[in-house]
């Protein structure tokens, strides 16, 4: 039933993000509301931290203009989850 599938869905299973490969900005789109204490942070290859914060809205635009060209890790955490992505900086 649809309707089962929507209660047990998570919101790693709901998380788009674009455009990749990006310039500019990234956007997160999590379909369903942020859980709490949704947090955001973008690494280098090398596992640098370079960027850090709270994620409260559905949809988020992350300004990575000023990383270098590259590829990186996004990592989005939560309480009972984690969902790790790549993208590029042209």
């Amino acid at each position: 039933c649809w309707e089962e599938m929507e209660e047990s869905s998570t919101a790693e299973n709901h998380i788009n993000m674009y455009p990749n490969p990006t310039s500019i900005t990234i956007i997160i789109e999590i379909l369903a509301k942020p859980p709490k204490n949704t947090l955001l942070t973008i690494y280098n290859l090398n596992g640098q931290q370079l960027l850090r914060r709270p994620i409260t809205e559905q949809h988020t635009v992350v300004d990575v203009g000023t990383l270098p060209s590259g590829i990186y890790v996004l990592r989005l955490m939560w309480e009972n989850g984690l969902q790790v992505r790549k993208f590029i900086r042209k």
